[in-house]
């Protein structure tokens, strides 16, 4: 080793778990932990990311549905997706297919999406696009059920006049702008007005652990963590369980608790899926 550095050197060294930058000057080590903008307790090992394997979320040759051979075979480039996507996509949208359906996508892009869903959903169904850039509009078809309004979905006015001015939505894609106040201001102004058993999905929920897309106090996907809880409001005060049962009294539930069956969460998707949920009851037979 050179004199100079034995005075001084730059390393990474590795101490219970974490990384740090240690700086060695005149035999005197200094250390400053390197962190990520990941706010969560478990970290992705990073080497995982750093290989040139594809790996699939599920097997291709079972899973093979309409939706994902539209895109498989789209040729224009107009469509961007995660392959995986599409199985989640085909699980939760396959009963609404040869069916009257609204469809409400949130971010337009090249239009692609629009003609997928169209393609997917069959001659009946109806599908909104909302962008906040003007010239999407030219994506609008109307004589085949595609429309594209230009409004911006971090304002809670022009969310308002959307759903006041369309029919009953059915299905709701969130793939807007990506940050976790327009994906919160979207859900809370849209999915307890969208039909009585549609499904609102939100999507590339990775940019919730990217510093650039996080700009509220909470992420979308910390949002919807708290939301596990309301589909159970039923239980909080155990002495209330069943009191609007035995004695005929209203128990006070969240809006949430009342109109949603299941939250799913995936890689980089939650879907939720609204029902009249009935109050919960048991009874020994």
């Amino acid at each position: 080793m050179s004199i100079r550095n034995e005075i001084f050197s730059i390393s990474k060294v590795n101490v219970e778990g974490y990384t740090y930058k240690q700086i060695k000057i005149l035999g005197i080590r200094l250390r400053f932990k390197i962190t990520t903008s990941v706010p969560y307790k478990y970290k992705v090992n990073s080497r995982y990311l750093l290989t040139k394997t594809k790996v699939s979320a599920f097997h291709l040759d079972s899973d093979v549905n309409a939706l994902y051979n539209y895109f498989l075979n789209s040729t224009d480039k107009s469509v961007d997706k995660m392959h995986h996507y599409f199985h989640i996509y085909n699980k939760h949208f396959e009963r609404f297919k040869n069916k009257p359906v609204n469809i409400l996508e949130i971010g337009v892009c090249k239009g692609g999406s629009l003609k997928m869903w169209k393609s997917y959903f069959g001659e009946q169904a109806n599908v909104y696009g909302v962008d906040i850039d003007a010239e999407c509009k030219q994506y609008e078809d109307l004589q085949n059920g595609i429309h594209v309004i230009i409004a911006d979905q971090s304002n809670r006015d022009d969310l308002r006049n959307i759903i006041k001015k369309l029919p009953k939505i059915d299905i709701v894609i969130d793939d807007g702008g990506h940050t976790t106040n327009q994906q919160i201001t979207t859900f809370d102004e849209i999915y307890d007005k969208i039909s009585d058993d549609g499904v609102y999905l939100v999507e590339d929920l990775h940019t919730n652990y990217w510093k650039d897309f996080i700009d509220s106090k909470h992420t979308f996907i910390e949002y919807a963590k708290d939301h596990i809880d309301a589909l159970n409001a039923w239980f909080f005060h155990s002495d209330d369980r069943y009191r609007d049962i035995t004695n005929k009294e209203k128990m006070k539930m969240p809006i949430f608790t009342n109109i949603t069956n299941s939250i799913h969460f995936y890689n980089s998707i939650i879907v939720f899926e609204k029902e009249k949920v009935c109050i919960p009851f048991e009874e020994r037979r």
